[in-house]
């Protein structure tokens, strides 16, 4: 969705002080973002005042306070809500406790008044009554009496209560659709949304009370103004529902057994003349879909991502209703604006709409939003206290570029069949994967880093992992090489990721072999397409210990003669990383962790990637016995065999024995004795003197060196005729590195 084009800072603070000489910022400090029900108070107050009071009023949200841009001060708007205000008629006549099934006394007074500021919600409860005589209603409908109520109502009641059953319901061909943000038709639970909205009504502008001055302290404090009242007298004991969870009362809230619901009226009373705001889009979306979450505006399935206190199966249907995304604005829009960004209320991901939580997060990243928007507040109708729903927030999202928001929206497809695949039904340790994995993109998304897109990779290849141990339906595959746009995102500048790019790029260039079958349980079909591989036929890292794990890689891509490769400049491995991999520095599992996850990235992408930051012209010393050793593993070295024609150096049987065993001494002895047979001279050695071939010098070798030194010869290093050159005397012209 394209929205008109941000302006800039200085144009925002322009468009603030370009008021009209009567216009001013009146700051509503008593109107925040969190709870939801401050939120919608919020949206009730901006479409109330323009509709019936000021129609050039504007306003945006400042430090987490709505600021109008009006003529009125706090006392001016306090005495429109007081004496003028013309309650929007919110009446739902298709639930049992709705007020008419008998009829209750505040309907009557609703109904019955003589206050012109009722006339029309006297006119709609009379034509509902109409509706339900004509149709010999007279006690709680059931669901489909339900569904024929509604579609009555729409041809018989007032234009001003429209809104509201938009709102409240959506007619498909088939059914009802019902936005989670209004329950189930208006209805959560055993609080009827609608009904409450008229008592509240009836005690603040009806009864005797309604010209106390508690009533006023009420009004002032729900907007934030000064009061001669405490707070705590200005109270009510009343329903809350699901948004303001806090003041819903309920077990486990105070230090009995339970704790009363309180709320101040006047915030009941305008959340539910917010929630009106949300009707547009409902009504054209939601009737070409089967989700309601995904078409309401803002309002997409849950994803159990992205916060602390997701419990297991919080996706299903029974214990949440999905998930509400509500806009904060920076600068002064008007009720069109609004009325515009709330009707285009959906996120773009690609060609598609953000359909979860998950999806929406990456819309952001994307700037598939309304560009009027600076940030999202994420909230979840979660089950919570017994059978309640809750409006809890989930959290904050800024809207601003990510420039590999690319990178998220390829995963999304794959994405849509893992969640399909491992529903509530999957094994636990897949949903626990599923669940990382999810985790680890909605923080790409928010606050994206080289860690964090490393960290999506590791949950991918740990995912796939623990997907093969699992009984999932056959449709679903391992995902797809992903683009070289991950090489980048995930180049953290460090000497681990440097260290598995360059093992990553060297097993590309083999033809025989491809990463991910050597270091995941996948194979490939007759077609070349990635499958499972519950055995891990070809899986030669899934052991517990990491430097054993890249041992056994090096001889399985030694063993698949990767060695008619180019020359590796543009992707080996600086001496200074090796070196420090050899003498302990570097993680072995860490970099292991990383092979793994770059396994993911298309084979193909390596030839024109590069991670060439860590150059550095000056050479690290490199241990005698690692330099005697790396031409046999190096994929580009070769000698001049007698007939002159090309040859790779190979390790020997012996070598690889003694390198099996951790014996790197008796390692590098044979390698000398393979080089001088190959016409190279290694330092100490007399050309003929075969006690010094094979003896050699005594070498210091420590206890990490004799650990780690096989794995360490798995990393591609440049210009290996100068890593030969530290152990030779002088190197033969015979031979060819």
């Amino acid at each position: 969705m394209n929205g008109p084009a941000q302006p800039s800072r200085w144009h925002r603070r322009r468009e603030v002080t370009m008021m009209t000489e009567t216009q001013h910022e009146l700051v509503l400090h008593g109107v925040r973002p969190e709870p939801l029900a401050s939120y919608l108070k919020g949206l009730g107050i901006i479409r109330l005042v323009v509709q019936q009071k000021e129609p050039d009023l504007r306003a945006f949200w400042r430090d987490d306070e709505l600021v109008l841009v009006t003529r009125l001060d706090m006392e001016e708007l306090a005495n429109f809500f007081l004496m003028e205000y013309r309650p929007t008629p919110i009446v739902s006549p298709w639930h049992g406790s709705c007020g008419f099934f008998p009829e209750t006394e505040t309907l009557r007074h609703l109904r019955d008044t003589d206050d012109p500021r009722f006339a029309t919600y006297g006119m709609a409860i009379h034509a509902m009554q109409q509706i339900l005589e004509s149709m010999a209603i007279d006690e709680k409908p059931d669901r489909a009496q339900a569904r024929l109520i509604m579609r009555e109502l729409r041809n018989a009641v007032p234009d001003e209560c429209l809104e509201w059953l938009d709102a409240a319901f959506v007619l498909t061909d088939a059914d009802a659709a019902l936005p989670p943000l209004l329950g189930t038709g208006g209805n959560d639970g055993h609080l009827e949304f609608a009904h409450n909205f008229m008592q509240r009504l009836d005690s603040l502008l009806l009864s005797k009370h309604a010209h106390d001055p508690v009533t006023r302290d009420q009004l002032l404090f729900a907007l934030g103004g000064a009061t001669e009242t405490s707070a705590s007298g200005l109270l009510a004991d009343a329903s809350v529902g699901q948004f303001s969870p806090g003041m819903a009362g309920g077990a486990n809230l105070t230090s009995g057994f339970g704790a009363p619901s309180l709320v101040d009226p006047w915030d009941y009373v305008l959340l539910l003349e917010g929630t009106v705001l949300f009707a547009g889009a409902a009504t054209r979306s939601l009737r070409h879909t089967t989700s309601n979450q995904a078409a309401a505006p803002f309002s997409v399935t849950t994803s159990a991502a992205g916060y602390d206190t997701a419990a297991a199966g919080e996706e299903a249907i029974k214990t949440s209703r999905g998930e509400l995304w509500v806009p904060l604005w920076n600068h002064p829009l008007s009720l069109a604006e609004l009325r515009h960004l709330f009707g285009e209320g959906r996120a773009s991901v690609g060609a598609s709409q953000a359909a979860s939580g998950l999806e929406f997060s990456i819309a952001i990243a994307s700037l598939g939003v309304d560009q009027n928007i600076a940030q999202f507040v994420r909230y979840g109708f979660l089950m919570r206290n017994g059978r309640m729903y809750a409006a809890s927030p989930l959290g904050r999202f800024g809207v601003h570029a990510n420039v590999h928001a690319s990178l998220l929206e390829g995963l999304i497809p794959w994405l849509r069949q893992l969640k399909r695949a491992v529903g509530d039904d999957a094994p636990a340790s897949a949903r626990s994967a599923r669940r990382i994995l999810e985790d680890g993109v909605m923080e790409y998304a928010h606050t994206p880093s080289p860690l964090r897109a490393q960290g999506i990779l590791c949950s991918l290849a740990s995912l796939h992992r623990t997907i093969a141990r699992s009984r999932l339906p056959d449709w679903f595959r391992p995902i797809r090489p992903l683009g070289a746009e991950w090489l980048t995102a995930c180049d953290d500048n460090s000497a681990e990721y440097a260290l598995a790019f360059s093992v990553a790029a060297w097993v590309a260039t083999c033809r025989r072999c491809f990463l991910r079958e050597l270091v995941l349980p996948v194979g490939r079909d007759k077609l070349g397409r990635f499958v499972w591989d519950p055995e891990g036929k070809h899986d030669v890292v899934n052991v517990d210990d990491p430097l054993h794990a890249l041992e056994l890689l090096l001889r399985s891509i030694m063993d698949a003669e990767a060695t008619d490769s180019p020359r590796v400049s543009d992707w080996a491995a600086s001496w200074a990383d090796v070196a420090a991999f050899i003498d302990g520095s570097i993680d072995a599992g860490r970099v292991l962790e990383l092979i793994t996850a770059l396994a993911l990235v298309d084979a193909s992408v390596f030839w024109s990637a590069r991670v060439t930051h860590r150059r550095s012209l000056v050479r690290t010393h490199l241990p005698a016995v690692y330099c005697h050793l790396k031409p046999f593993f190096a994929p580009e070295a070769q000698f001049t065999r007698p007939d002159g024609t090309m040859a790779p150096l190979q390790a020997t049987a012996p070598m690889l024995a003694a390198l099996e065993r951790h014996h790197v001494t008796e390692a590098a002895n044979a390698a000398r004795i393979g080089l001088t047979a190959r016409g190279m001279v290694p330092v100490g050695s007399v050309r003929g003197g075969r006690a010094d071939l094979y003896h050699g010098p005594r070498w210091p070798v420590s206890t990490i060196l004799q650990q780690r030194l096989y794995a360490g010869l798995l990393f591609p290093v440049d210009n290996v005729d100068h890593v030969l050159a530290q152990c030779l005397r002088p190197i033969s012209k015979e031979a060819s590195i």
